[in-house]
């Protein structure tokens, strides 16, 4: 299911049938693995959680030590519906939980204002930008992983 998703643009960069999402994502088969969100009742994906090199974008620079890449999505017909809103504090509880790490980051591309607000208002911070696949600007945005 989530291999089908499309986004209409600018945010069909992150679409599973665009060319460039498959140049998107590292790939450095050391990762940490795929979440995928559900509610129940759904019968399909609500979103998808992955943390490791899984959630790093090509490009990106390594991360610091115990620093924790958190990535994810939501299913394009459920994009502004809170649903991101209300799952990311267990997404990053889950990060927690498994890898215990310092940091958290988090890449967003510049130009999604959604992605980076919902970020901000998880007390992430941005830190750095770095260039991305098809030339892009991405951000990197941290906080530390215990609760503040």
């Amino acid at each position: 299911m989530v291999a089908s998703w499309s986004y209409p643009p600018p945010y069909d960069v992150y679409s599973s049938a665009d060319s460039l999402f498959d140049e998107l994502l590292v790939d450095e088969g050391d990762g940490l693995g795929y979440f995928v969100l559900t509610v129940v009742g759904m019968n399909s994906p609500l979103g998808f959680c992955c943390y490791g090199p899984e959630a790093r974008v090509i490009n990106q620079p390594a991360p610091e030590p115990d620093t924790l890449d958190i990535g994810g999505g939501v299913a394009p017909d459920s994009v502004s519906e809170g649903y991101a809103s209300r799952h990311l504090p267990a997404v990053i509880e889950h990060g927690r939980e498994l890898h215990r790490p310092r940091w958290l980051r988090v890449a967003v591309a510049a130009f999604n204002e959604r992605s980076l607000s919902l970020c901000r208002s998880a007390g992430f911070v941005e830190r750095t930008s770095f260039e991305g696949p098809g030339g892009r600007t991405f951000l990197e945005l941290y906080r530390l992983a215990a609760d503040t």
